[in-house]
């Protein structure tokens, strides 16, 4: 099976950045790992790609939170349900071209800032208001509002912020 003969390594670079050393026999997929992740050599754009991530997963949770407490609050009643998620993206559907000129004419690293640091305030809430037994459908409604407001933001953004912290600093 394994041939006495040695292996030959060659390395793989990523934008002139030497990555890792991989056998000849793996060289086709290394260069297709290597051309797939080149955007996480840049550092700006690692850091942005990891927040995203974590970004992403709260709002999930966040998104799956709500219904199931709209569930709880309601006696199981669907169209309150719907009332939240349509509340949730709403924002996107009416402020879709909008959203988009704003973003665009300000500064990205700001608006970035202040869209993930409202969503992270409105999860906040959510979370006092349950925590203390407090929480009443028209104020989750509120809240789907509000986060969907600020995830529209920072879906347009998303895509013009990937771009730029892509380029090496």
């Amino acid at each position: 099976f394994f041939s006495s003969r040695r292996r030959h390594t060659r390395l793989l670079t990523v934008t002139g950045v030497q990555t890792c050393a991989l056998p000849i026999c793996m060289s086709a997929a290394g260069q297709i790992a290597g051309r797939t992740f080149a955007a996480l050599a840049v550092p700006n754009y690692r850091k942005y790609y990891i927040g995203q991530i974590i970004s992403n997963a709260g709002t999930w949770m966040q998104s799956v939170a709500q219904g199931w407490l709209i569930l709880q609050l309601t006696d199981k009643n669907g169209f309150y349900l719907g009332v939240s998620v349509a509340l949730q993206y709403l924002p996107m559907l009416l402020l879709g071209s909008y959203g988009g000129l704003v973003v665009d004419r300000s500064d990205k690293r700001h608006v970035l800032y202040w869209t993930q640091s409202s969503a992270g305030i409105f999860a906040l809430v959510l979370g006092v208001l349950v925590a203390t037994g407090h929480a009443a459908v028209w104020e989750v409604f509120v809240l789907s509002l509000a986060l969907g407001v600020s995830n529209r933001k920072s879906t347009r953004l998303n895509s013009s912020h990937s771009q730029q912290s892509r380029m090496p600093s």
